[in-house]
């Protein structure tokens, strides 16, 4: 016996011979999946691939409105770092270079929920003003080191810098850090749309699905019923209806042609096995009438031998009409044995178990063939 193979699209094969040729019949080992019905496979990988491009929309789909939302982000910080850096501008040269600190120009950050922290920084680098939503965005002021303009080192934060000038010059430095929206911030706001097309790509696709396992497997399961009808014992019911012009609809008008031939021939059958079983039947009415028709004239001779057989007859003479009595009587047998033939053939055959003495049956037997065999070498 050969191996079984781990592969599970693995396939065995048997062969049965029939006269001089053989015929060879392949089984496969299906798949569990290749177990399922087609209108389930058709319909599982059509819901699949909708599936993957729901995911691969709302991949793009959230990508897209992350670089849409820290792209308008950078613009609000641009327009509100231009916006304080005026004011911080102002109040710079409105105190003076001989005060410490500047009062209340980020003040306005507070109706900016984005931005979690800003300071404003002189020449020299001395922080003139800092804001922190957070006691804790302390840390995040450090990323303010560098040039002018917009930059993120990442972790979901945007930072801003502009020169702040005071008379046509640079004073200072203003720096505004920002948090971007997170993708599930961002999904509150497009995630009813989102919902929305995925429950209608999931319908149309539902219904495509549907409608396509009901055009490839509704003649399917026409074919399958039709052959199975034909390979049982409730034989076609008619031809199938072509419902296409495609591979399917030539399969069906393919199975119409072969259930065309199969009815023919079964009709070609039927009509051979009743001309068999009327002319058996007139060869039994014949078999019946011919052993009546020869039985009549047989009883006569076996009668008047029996008469003769009483008379005075000497040895020779009465073995003579023993001889003629057994033939007359094994001749009557082979008669009746053409009747039971007969009867046999109408299934009227009955048997009836007796004793019989198989020395004398060898006499007999003897005695009907020894008049023929005294004139032979034998």
């Amino acid at each position: 016996m050969a191996s079984r193979s781990e592969n599970p699209w693995s396939e065995r094969s048997r062969r049965a011979h029939s006269g001089s040729g053989s015929i060879r019949i392949e089984e496969v080992q299906e798949h569990r999946l290749l177990g399922l019905p087609v209108s389930t496979r058709i319909q599982g990988g059509i819901l699949l691939v909708v599936g993957l491009a729901i995911v691969l929309m709302g991949t793009v789909l959230g990508r897209w409105e992350l670089s849409a939302a820290r792209s308008d982000l950078s613009d609000r910080l641009a327009v509100l770092a231009r916006v304080v850096a005026a004011e911080a501008g102002a109040e710079m040269d409105e105190r003076g270079p001989e005060e410490e600190s500047v009062g209340g120009s980020l003040e306005s950050l507070e109706g900016a929920p984005r931005v979690v922290a800003a300071r404003i920084t002189d020449l020299g680098g001395r922080t003139v003003e800092r804001y922190l939503r957070n006691p804790l965005d302390a840390e995040r002021l450090d990323l303010c080191e560098g040039g002018s303009g917009a930059g993120g080192p990442g972790r979901g934060l945007l930072v801003h810098r502009r020169e702040v000038m005071v008379a046509g010059r640079p004073a200072g430095r203003l720096c505004l850090v920002a948090r971007v929206p997170t993708l599930g911030e961002l999904f509150l706001g497009f995630g009813g749309v989102f919902l929305l097309a995925s429950g209608v790509l999931l319908l149309v696709g539902a219904v495509m699905a549907w409608w396509l396992a009901r055009t490839v497997t509704g003649p399917a399961s026409r074919l399958t019923e039709a052959v199975t009808r034909v390979s049982g014992s409730t034989g076609a019911s008619g031809p199938l209806e072509v419902v296409s012009g495609d591979e399917i609809g030539r399969l069906t008008r393919a199975v119409n042609g072969l259930l065309r031939k199969i009815a023919s021939r079964e009709e070609d059958l039927l009509a051979a096995k009743e001309e068999a079983e009327r002319a058996s039947e007139v060869k039994s009415l014949f078999l019946a009438s011919m052993s009546h028709e020869l039985r009549t004239p047989l009883n006569g001779v076996i009668g008047v031998t029996d008469l003769l057989a009483m008379t005075p007859l000497d040895r020779e003479q009465r073995e003579y009409v023993n001889t003629i009595q057994a033939s007359g009587t094994a001749l009557l047998g082979v008669i009746n044995d053409i009747l039971d033939f007969s009867k046999m053939e109408s299934g009227r055959m009955e048997l009836h178990p007796r004793r019989f003495d198989l020395e004398e049956c060898v006499r007999k037997a003897v005695e009907v063939t020894r008049a023929t065999g005294r004139g032979k070498p034998v």
